[in-house]
């Protein structure tokens, strides 16, 4: 578990390193590939010693091997994505997410007191150094940690990220860990971290931030409420931030989509559901629509629907492909892969939600971030949900191994 404590600490830091050594940028798919052969090495011997696999877990994997399978077909029959290595790396990409949640099942050891120390020790010294540099870029000459863009009059904050989004990212990551291992010292590190995070003027920044306040907010007054009052408060409460949520995001929503094919965004939402009908109910298959992969092996679906000149779909120009998750996945792989994906991510969902028994709140807030986020970029394929990926399977084996604690303590002092 050391290592995984490390590799969150390093992918919390990859976009800043990916900067200045391309090899980082490879990191993600390194992780990936080390936990699927760690998954299968570990699934291997336990099949071994025990002789059996559970029902759930056969199921899990066969839906997973069908989505590949029904992706696959999509791609032969319509054959929009020729490229072998597209389509390869689209199967790796989006099974980053599958991959953790099979290693997280694998897990079984613990996070030593020691390495946790040193791991919230180095999020306690970045988030100083991260503050510091904030009150410096407020200072009107100074213009190194800032992309040049104002927002509401605002100088937009990046640190040395090379984009506010992935500054975002790793605050909330951070966040996460300092809720669920910090001390209650470590508030102070919560709010300066907020304080960054809606210093880069995002939308996801504003709205994981109001997700929160509501969590902070129902965890104070699940100690003061019964449990009837406390869940007709939690609804309210839950309802006033959704509400807040979609106030936040109408006009944007609204601004995006009144350009229609001739903007990004709209254009591969629209041409999503063309694909969905007329690829129906297959898809056209993987490394064909909405992801980078598709413009770094560009894909005929573009020029197909016309839309291979919009700003940022373009063959030598694609950086607004991964501009949003869901286009992806309804363009690619149809009805029937969509109700397998969805299928998959429920269990996943399921499997962190429940299994992380201590401050369970803190899967929530990942879990919210991660499904506001799909809205505007392709977080289930790209470096973010590999990071998202290893905190939950931190703090999953850190719980399930503390019941087991407290479960053979308990058996122990019965016995006496």
């Amino acid at each position: 578990m050391s290592l995984i404590l490390f590799l969150c600490c390093l992918m919390i830091i990859e976009p800043i390193l990916s900067n200045y050594i391309s090899f980082f940028s490879y990191l993600d798919e390194i992780i990936t590939i080390f936990m699927l052969f760690s998954y299968i090495l570990k699934s291997t011997n336990s099949l071994r010693n025990t002789g059996r696999v559970s029902y759930k877990s056969i199921i899990f994997l066969l839906s997973y091997l069908c989505f590949i399978f029904f992706g696959l077909i999509g791609n032969y029959i319509y054959g929009f994505q020729s490229s072998k290595i597209a389509i390869f790396k689209d199967i790796l990409a989006i099974s980053k997410f599958i991959i953790c949640y099979l290693y997280a099942k694998s897990c079984t050891k613990f996070l030593s007191d020691n390495s946790l120390n040193i791991g919230m020790s180095f999020l306690r010294f970045l988030t100083l150094i991260m503050f510091i540099c904030l009150l410096i870029h407020f200072i009107p000459s100074v213009n190194i940690f800032t992309t040049g863009e104002y927002r509401y009059n605002i100088k937009v904050y990046r640190f040395l990220f090379s984009h506010p989004t992935f500054m975002v990212a790793s605050c909330v990551a951070m966040t996460a860990l300092f809720l669920h291992f910090g001390k209650k010292s470590d508030y102070i590190f919560i709010f300066l971290l907020q304080l960054i995070i809606l210093s880069g003027m995002r939308t996801k920044g504003i709205v994981i931030f109001s997700v929160l306040i509501a969590i902070i907010l129902l965890k104070k007054l699940n100690k003061i409420f019964d449990r009837k009052s406390f869940k007709v408060i939690s609804f309210i409460t839950v309802l006033m931030v959704l509400i807040t949520i979609l106030l936040m995001i109408d006009s944007k929503i609204n601004e995006t989509f009144k350009y229609g094919l001739l903007a990004a965004r709209p254009a591969l939402y629209i041409v999503s559901g063309r694909l969905f009908v007329d690829c129906f109910p297959l898809g056209s298959g993987f490394g064909s629509f909405a992801s980078s992969i598709s413009g770094e092996y560009y894909s005929n679906v573009y020029s197909f629907y016309g839309i291979q000149n919009v700003i940022g779909l373009t063959s030598d120009k694609y950086n607004y492909m991964a501009d949003t998750y869901w286009p992806y996945i309804l363009g690619q792989f149809g009805l029937i892969g969509t109700i397998i994906y969805l299928y998959i991510l429920f269990i996943i969902f399921k499997y962190f939600i429940q299994n992380i028994k201590d401050k369970n709140y803190t899967v929530l807030y990942i879990l919210a971030y991660i499904l506001f986020t799909s809205v505007v970029e392709t977080i289930f394929t790209n470096v973010t949900i590999i990071l998202m990926g290893l905190i939950l399977i931190l703090m999953t084996v850190n719980s399930c191994n503390l019941k087991n604690f407290q479960e053979d303590n308990l058996k122990v002092y019965t016995d006496e």
